[in-house]
């Protein structure tokens, strides 16, 4: 039986308040809940609240909100409060107030019902009467009722009449004639109607439960049926009715929830278990229900929020024996009947789902044994004799008889067991090898010493295979021979891991290995069958580290494997891996070694901590569905002019996230967050982006990450593309969910560069000119000689210039090296306005170094100090030795803040990167000055007073960053 699973939400998840009384889905995926706060629109990560205002266009007239109508031709939210009726406009957010004139004059404010008949006129219900706005028309029209009542639900019949839910009971309303006529006499007041896809009217009622009315064709009602507490009903007052797309009847009382499937009108099932409610007064009132567009189903109740459940997604069913909560290990009886252990005994079972059980051990031998101690299982048709291998040795259990006996190997563990074509068994022993046993006479026919067994394979009377923890062995009886295969890290073709849970036959020469960490292989023999070479099934990280305790073959063209955690399913033909787990039905304990089997009608068994996973490749259903993915988060980080902040930060709403932003040059970084509308699978989702302009490739994040930050962007319009992954690891297309426009700094626009261009080009006929004008002093004989004296002298200057710059222990810059590269950079910063930063650091107590462990050692830390600054700076940054153990950075478009950032993580790497220096680990480290040449004139300036943060640093203690 498959087991529905639902996610609960409160307010300790975000929710506004506790009551859900109605719950509704925009066009864009959406939802909104209404409570006694207000409304909240949900994503399925967080709740943005919308409550009451005293300005009607900016929120609601009321808190508490009884109803919600959906127009998905216009994008309007309708909401019915007790204090009136409001639309809200998805398209710009805002709230129009709608009134509710009586012909008296008087206005209806408490609004209980909303409905669209097939003209979409609109239909109103109140405490006190019923409205009508006729299609195109702005105006609600008031229905003079001779009865004061209120109406409670609104639904249309195919003959364009309405039935009204009402306090004095059902009533009808004829098409275009406004006179309502009593109807369904059994029922004295009514809460909520619905007509299923069968015609058949359901009506419940506040103290009689549910009615079921069949409809003829004259339009008129006999009653079919009436659910209530006395036939299966867990609560009288009904409080929520819906039909799910499946064509189930959902009904909610003040009790849980009751189900009536599709053609069986006469059973109801209660479910209200999943909803994982809080056992306390009236926490199972559901009061509404709700079903999404991919089919899940919200259950809204008046003191705990709602629920989620996911139809679609428990794909596989479970079967437990018992108040066993875990099943050992099973064996084929039959082609469709087998045996199973588990703590509690032997149940015997079948594809039809028939049990019987448990068998067990007399009391006596219960409290000797422990009926846990059980591992392995076979069974011999033949003598009808069931053999289970145990911690306390081998028992027996004889099919037609009361109790289970131990047999033999008294106090040995045998961990498995497997049973030959002439009666004698093999026995893995946990500690003490693999036996050849003969039950009849009790005798020991061969003893091997080898690891625990895991698995025995024989594929004939000569030839039998054995999974260990210590490596794969092939028994050859005939020959009386034995060979072992195990890992070499230096053979590539040997055993992948020693650790073995599982071996099965694919063919003549072909066999599934299943390692206990390193994924499913593949181990084919040679023509001859001497030589083996193994090839692994998958690369796919899934599969590549797991554990594996069987592979089974599947009716789908599918591998099935369970590990110690899921289920995985890999298709033999694109390799593909899909992974199944506690959502989909499979067991969150994982999976028992050697612990599967198989029907003849293709169903799979998998025993685990969690009881037995079984079902039929080829009828899974997997439900494919991918999220829309939106942006429900969106902030701007900017300098700013003020004085005691670097930054400036603009947050958009939630409800008023643009589709394009525009960045100035002061803008620094946007910060977006990805959503995608799904809401009982978020934690298994997984987002990635990209902006084309910059690079193609998707960056992903980790799991439960869903945010990205995009910097120091050039100029120019760019894409923010985004996507979602969901559990069964398909991707959704990308889509793009930003248009983002850079504008550029003065000096980068159009005149500015068609200035420099117009300078750069004078620059260069200037010099042209001047050149030319000097070629003509000269003589030929002169420029020949001049440029022979310019080669050698800039190859003989090149050298020394190079030995001049550079440390030649540390292979980084020197100080004069630096100084230069800095020039540079200062003449960069000059033109562009783009600052850096000097990074001046000093290795704490390095003379202690070369005092206790010699030069040769200081050399040898300062390398190593040297590697890891390189490791930790980007690419254009330059590094230098400043003198002695000093350092000295360059980071070029780097402001104080980021400056301090890198420092600190530079200092951190030094801390935390461990040097041995004669056989003695030690940890150096740095203290740090930073500068930024933003603050100073001159890059003389910038690097002194970097000099001086750094000796404040030690004087404050050192291993530190200042600024």
């Amino acid at each position: 039986m498959k087991h529905l699973q639902s996610k609960k939400f409160g307010v300790a998840e975000g929710l506004s308040q506790v009551s859900v009384l109605d719950i509704e889905q925009d066009r864009e995926g959406f939802i909104w809940v209404a409570t006694q706060a207000g409304i909240d629109r949900f994503n399925g990560a967080e709740f943005t609240y919308i409550g009451a205002n005293i300005d009607l266009s900016k929120g609601l007239p009321a808190n508490f909100v009884n109803r919600l109508l959906y127009d998905s031709q216009n994008n309007v939210l309708y909401v019915a409060t007790i204090n009136g009726l409001s639309k809200l406009s998805l398209s710009d957010n805002t709230f129009t107030p709608i009134p509710l004139a009586r012909l008296n004059g008087e206005h209806d404010l408490n609004v209980l019902s909303m409905h669209f008949d097939d003209k979409r006129n609109l239909w109103v219900g109140t405490s006190k009467s019923l409205f009508v706005r006729p299609e195109g028309t702005s105006t609600f029209n008031h229905i003079q009722i001779a009865e004061q009542l209120s109406v409670n639900d609104i639904i249309s019949l195919p003959n364009n009449d309405l039935l009204l839910a009402t306090s004095l009971g059902v009533r009808r309303l004829p098409n275009e004639r406004y006179q309502l006529t009593k109807l369904i006499p059994e029922v004295k007041k009514a809460y909520r109607l619905l007509m299923d896809d069968q015609s058949r009217l359901w009506v419940g009622t506040d103290s009689q439960g549910t009615f079921v009315y069949k409809l003829n064709e004259e339009q008129n009602f006999s009653l079919l049926h009436q659910y209530s507490t006395a036939n299966g009903l867990i609560g009288d007052e009904i409080n929520a009715m819906m039909q799910g797309s499946d064509g189930t009847i959902w009904i909610g009382s003040s009790q849980g929830v009751n189900i009536v499937d599709k053609g069986v009108l006469d059973q109801v099932r209660d479910i209200t278990g999943i909803l994982k409610l809080e056992p306390k007064v009236d926490s199972y009132n559901v009061i509404s229900f709700f079903e999404s567009k991919n089919g899940q189903i919200f259950v809204g109740t008046r003191n705990t929020g709602f629920s989620v459940i996911d139809t679609n997604s428990t794909l596989l069913s479970r079967k437990r024996f018992g108040a066993a909560k875990g099943v050992e290990n099973l064996v084929n009886e039959t082609a469709d009947s087998f045996w199973a252990t588990t703590q509690n005994g032997v149940f015997r079972f079948n594809n039809r789902g028939d049990i019987e059980g448990p068998w067990n051990f007399t009391e006596a031998m219960l409290k000797k044994v422990g009926f846990n101690a059980i591992s392995g299982v076979d069974y011999d048709n033949v003598n009808k004799t069931l053999w289970l291998s145990s911690r306390k040795g081998l028992a027996k259990f004889q099919v037609g008889n009361e109790f289970i006996e131990m047999y033999d190997f008294e106090s040995v563990r045998i961990y498995s067991i497997s049973l030959r074509q002439n009666g004698d068994l093999w026995l893995g022993g946990a500690e003490t090898g693999l036996y050849l046993y003969r039950p009849e006479s009790k005798e020991v026919l061969k003893h091997w010493d080898m690891p625990l067994v895991t698995n025995i394979l024989e594929v004939s009377p000569q030839e039998t295979w054995i999974a260990t923890t210590g490596g794969l062995f092939r028994v050859n009886l005939e020959q009386d021979t034995i060979t072992q295969y195990r890992h070499n890290e230096f053979e590539p073709n040997s055993l992948p891991l020693d650790g073995l849970g599982w071996i099965s036959r694919k063919n003549e020469r072909e066999f599934y290995l299943g390692t206990l960490g390193r994924g499913a292989w593949l181990m084919t023999l040679s023509a001859n069958r001497f030589e083996v070479s193994f090839s692994p099934l998958s690369t796919d990280p899934v599969i590549k580290g797991a554990s594996i305790g069987a592979i089974l073959e599947g009716n789908d063209n599918g591998l099935w494997i369970p590990t110690t955690s899921n289920l995985l399913r890999l298709d033999k033909t694109t390799k593909a891996v899909t992974v199944f787990d506690k959502n989909d039905g499979a067991n969150e304990g994982g999976y028992y070694v050697s612990a599967a089997s198989y029907d003849s009608l293709g169903n799979l068994y998998f025993a685990g901590l969690n009881g037995l996973t079984y079902f039929n490749p080829r009828q899974l259903d997997v439900n494919d569905y991918l999220p829309p993915v939106h942006i429900d988060g969106l902030s701007i980080v900017s300098k700013t002019k003020a004085a005691n902040a670097a930054t400036n930060i603009k947050q958009f709403s939630q409800l008023d996230i643009p589709d394009t932003v525009t960045l100035s040059p002061d803008d620094l970084m946007i910060n977006v967050d990805i959503v995608a509308l799904e809401y009982a699978d978020v934690p298994d989702l997984k987002y990635a982006y990209r902006v084309p302009e910059i690079d193609p490739s998707w960056q992903t994040l980790e799991l439960g990450k869903r945010s990205a930050t995009l910097m120091n962007l050039d100029p120019g319009n760019y894409s923010f593309e985004m996507k979602v992954r969901n559990r069964f690891l398909q991707w959704s297309q990308g889509e793009v969910g930003l248009k983002i426009t850079v504008l550029p700094s003065w000096w980068q626009t159009t005149p500015a560069k068609l200035v420099f261009l117009f300078l750069f080009l004078f620059i260069i006929f200037s010099l042209y000119k001047w050149r030319t004008y000097q070629f003509r002093k000269r003589s030929r004989i002169l420029e020949q000689q001049v440029a022979e004296q310019t080669v050698a002298l800039k190859k003989a200057n090149d050298s020394l210039t190079l030995l001049s710059m550079q440390d030649s222990l540390l292979d980084v810059f020197n100080r004069r090296g630096f100084l230069e590269w800095l020039e540079r950079e200062d003449a960069k910063y000059k033109r562009s306005g783009k600052p850096y930063s000097i990074l001046l650091l000093d290795v704490d107590h390095f003379k202690k170094v070369n005092d206790r462990f010699g030069h040769a050692s200081g050399d040898k830390a300062l390398l190593h100090i040297t590697d890891v600054l390189k490791k930790n700076v980007r690419g254009q940054d330059s590094i230098a030795r400043w003198g002695g153990e000093e350092f000295i950075i360059l980071l070029p478009y780097t402001n104080i803040n980021d400056a301090s950032l890198v420092a600190e993580k530079i200092r951190a790497a030094v801390e935390n990167a461990p040097l041995m220096l004669n056989n003695v680990t030690i940890h150096c480290t740095i203290t740090c000055g930073i500068a930024s040449i933003k603050d100073f004139d001159a890059f003389e300036e910038c690097v002194s007073h970097a000099d001086m943060m750094l000796y404040k640093g030690k004087e404050e203690g050192r291993n530190r960053v200042v600024y």
